[in-house]
This record gives C-alpha cells, sequence and structure tokens, in this order.
C-alpha cells in the first residue's frame, strides 16, 4: 500500500475516535480564520470549506 493512502487512512481512523465537541470546534477556528484578518472582507456564509482549508494553510491562490 502507499506510504500516502497509509498516511491518510491513519488520519481518517484518528479523526473519527475524537469527541465530536472537539472537532465541531476545531471547524468554528477553520471558519473564523477564513473570515478575520486578511480575509475579514469575507462573507462568511460565501466561503467554502475548500476556500478555509486553503486559507488554512496558507495556500491560497487570491483567483490567480
Amino acid at each position: 500500500m502507499n506510504n500516502e493512502i497509509r498516511k491518510v487512512n491513519f488520519m481518517l481512523w484518528l479523526v473519527k475516535r475524537l469527541p465530536r465537541k472537539l472537532v465541531y470546534w476545531c471547524g468554528i477556528v477553520l471558519f473564523a480564520n477564513g473570515t478575520t484578518g486578511n480575509y475579514s472582507n469575507t462573507i462568511a456564509s460565501e466561503l467554502t470549506v475548500f476556500d478555509a482549508l486553503d486559507r488554512w494553510e496558507g495556500t491560497e491562490d487570491n483567483g490567480k
């Protein structure tokens, strides 16, 4: 099995065992990060999960 697939499978295994309340608050922090600071002009209801993740990782291409 590919090493990357093993990493993904492990992360999914781990995440499924985290307390739901913790995962909930991680989502809140993710979206708060995507709508504050440099992104404070973003309308929260228009932010996609993919854009929020890109912003969290610092890989957003700013529409390029």
